[in-house]
């Protein structure tokens, strides 16, 4: 059963996880003839200022950070909760091996699966823009009372300096998370009830509306 569950949500997520292969060697192999030229390559590289180059590239990157482009979504504009059916059709035979190194079917080609009947997210999602004041604030008051079950997916802009201020980490919205999950507006927060995706899109962002919509979920 375990297996089952790791590999329906695999198939539910989509191939978001790359593997290294150690390819091996191609072709016919020849031993150095110039080892010295190692040498040489390490003395050169003594002489570099890795600290400069490092700071240099953490600049790059949080640059990257402070000015994401703002996906397409539209901010909510009434309070509502909407239920979606995760359900999928496999493309392809499932197999996972048992205990004792055989493969067995898990899901065929063409069957129906939904993910939520094997296993669920015990942390929602929410959705926001880190630039507005009361999103931030809705965020802000959300790691502060569920510290661990929930976390914040931006829509845009400055997500280092969000990082930072809350010391965790600030996901981005790529679309193929948006369209997986089926948000719409911003912002939402996105949990389960049932074997359903809750997604709640909150216009009034009261705190007792947050947590109202936050208690209707599992």
């Amino acid at each position: 059963m375990r297996a089952l569950r790791s590999v329906v949500l695999a198939c539910c997520l989509g191939s978001s996880v790359s593997y290294a292969h150690d390819l091996g060697v191609v072709g016919t192999t020849f031993p150095i003839a110039e080892p010295s030229l190692f040498a040489t390559i390490a003395v050169e590289m003594g002489r570099v200022n890795w600290d400069d180059i490092n700071r240099n590239m953490a600049k790059k990157a949080r640059e990257q950070f402070e000015n994401l482009p703002y996906v397409n979504l539209h901010p909510a504009n009434k309070d509502q909760l909407r239920l979606v059916d995760p359900t999928i059709t496999l493309q392809d035979d499932i197999t996972a091996p048992t205990t004792d190194g055989r493969l067995v079917y898990v899901g065929r080609k063409g069957q129906q699966v939904n993910p939520l009947d094997y296993t669920k997210p015990t942390t929602k999602m929410f959705f926001f823009d880190p630039s507005n004041d009361e999103q931030k604030k809705a965020a802000l008051h959300l790691v502060s009372k569920h510290p661990t079950g929930v976390y914040l997916v931006a829509v845009g802009g400055n997500l280092a300096g969000l990082a930072e201020e809350v010391n965790r980490p600030i996901f981005y919205a790529y679309t193929w998370i948006i369209e997986k999950l089926n948000v719409r507006s911003y912002p939402s927060l996105v949990g389960t009830l049932g074997n359903r995706i809750a997604i709640a899109e909150i216009e009034n962002l009261s705190l007792t509306n947050l947590e109202r919509f936050w208690n209707e979920m599992d």
